[in-house]
């Protein structure tokens, strides 16, 4: 309390959630004096549907939305206090990404600049020196690609909510073929996506800016008053579809085929990341207790394990150029939008695939003693910027329990 003066009542009773020069703050050039304002939502919802004793499924949504306000204050050119305010936010959604299209992307950039144009652009002949277009600004990119790899994509902040799931079915324990071999058996899919980005404001809104096209042409835009900064997607198929197996005789296994893809947007270059991953999996084990061994009249109680894992992983990692294939699309009136799948507008980073195997054998012969033996197999297979290798490591471990 300064002069017998303090924060107002409401900002103690928190209906205030700063303290402004008007309501007597002490602003000094000395000091630089900084309110952090925080707001968070967060809302979540999970259902679940039991549509027959063998199908099960579960849907389950998501919504984050984040935003943090700096007040910065400072003495004016007047004399008078002020502050100068910036805004940052981050959301994050679940929501269907298996309608990805990065071709949508780059027509619905390239039919926003030939509407832009007009008669110039589809003659081909004549081309503005400058042109008041949105094309390849940080919102219409934005924008573009909500709408291209978000099913439901609305061209707004937030896109619309949607859930991710997993189904489980037993029936096909019921088949004749799969009755006859297995005891139990049971189909499996999942599938999720989170569509997350950042925000920031941006003290030049509605300001004129430009930047350079192909051939010289200037394109002139007005700047927003709140940009984004980075834009991701992450979609998992885990799995696209397994099946667990239960044979006669405590013999388990599974096969499952996983998918995972991850796409993101740099609004600073107008570069878009995809990388997929395909996994192939097949998992075996077999366990018994109660064992006899020679030189033992009685049955022990002990237990003998054996599994096995083989997986193959693919990978590519690649990554898309949009204005550099807009720099030659804006010149040519014919040019075929099939081609920004090929170099030069793309650069495929990685495309490599690993296969390992994993036999491993465990014997437990009492409480007291175990042990266990095990085998690693990894084959990888690279490119040009990742050599190949084999891998083979095994183990043994033999463990001993005392106590008293």
């Amino acid at each position: 309390m300064i002069n017998g003066e303090g924060p107002s009542l409401r900002y103690r009773l928190g209906l205030d959630r700063t303290i402004t020069p008007e309501d007597g703050r002490v602003i000094n050039d000395r000091f630089q004096v900084t309110d952090a304002l925080s707001d968070a939502d967060r809302w979540s919802g999970r259902a679940s549907l039991t549509l027959s004793q063998q199908l099960r499924v579960t849907f389950n949504w998501r919504m984050e939305e984040s935003q943090q306000e700096n007040l910065t204050y400072r003495i004016l050119e007047t004399g008078q206090p002020g502050a100068d305010t910036t805004r940052t936010g981050d959301i994050s959604v679940s929501a269907w990404s298996f309608s990805a299209s990065y071709i949508d992307l780059f027509r619905s950039q390239l039919d926003q600049y030939r509407l832009d144009c007009g008669e110039a652009c589809s003659s081909g002949i004549l081309l503005p020196d400058t042109l008041q277009s949105t094309v390849l600004t940080n919102r219409q990119v934005y924008s573009s690609f909500q709408s291209s790899y978000l099913v439901l994509g609305a061209r707004g902040r937030m896109p619309i909510p949607l859930p991710s799931w997993n189904i489980s079915y037993t029936g096909i324990s019921k088949w004749p073929l799969i009755r006859l071999l297995f005891q139990n058996a049971t189909l499996r899919h999942g599938y999720s996506s989170t569509f997350s980005a950042d925000f920031r404001s941006n003290l030049r809104g509605g300001e004129l800016d430009n930047f350079s096209l192909g051939g010289g042409q200037v394109i002139s835009f007005v700047v927003p008053g709140e940009e984004v900064d980075a834009v991701r997607i992450n979609e998992r198929f885990q799995p696209l579809i397994a099946v667990d197996l239960t044979l006669k005789g405590n013999i388990q296994t599974s096969i499952a085929w996983n998918k995972t893809n991850s796409y993101s947007l740099s609004t600073t270059n107008n570069v878009v990341n995809e990388n997929r991953s395909n996994e192939i999996s097949i998992t075996a084990s077999w366990a018994k207790s109660g064992l006899r061994l020679p030189f033992f009249r009685r049955t022990l109680n002990n237990r003998i394990n054996f599994s096995l894992s083989l997986s193959r992983i693919a990978n590519d990692d690649r990554s898309f150029y949009i204005r550099r294939a807009m720099e030659v699309a804006a010149l040519d009136p014919d040019f075929d939008v099939s081609l920004v799948l090929e170099e030069p507008y793309v650069d495929v980073l990685t495309s490599t695939s690993r296969i390992q195997i994993q036999p491993k054998i465990a014997y437990q012969f009492s409480n007291v003693v175990s042990a266990d033996m095990f085998v690693q197999y990894e084959d990888f297979i690279g490119d040009s910027r990742r050599l190949p290798y084999t891998t083979i490591n095994g183990g043994f471990n033999f463990r001993v329990n005392f106590s008293h």
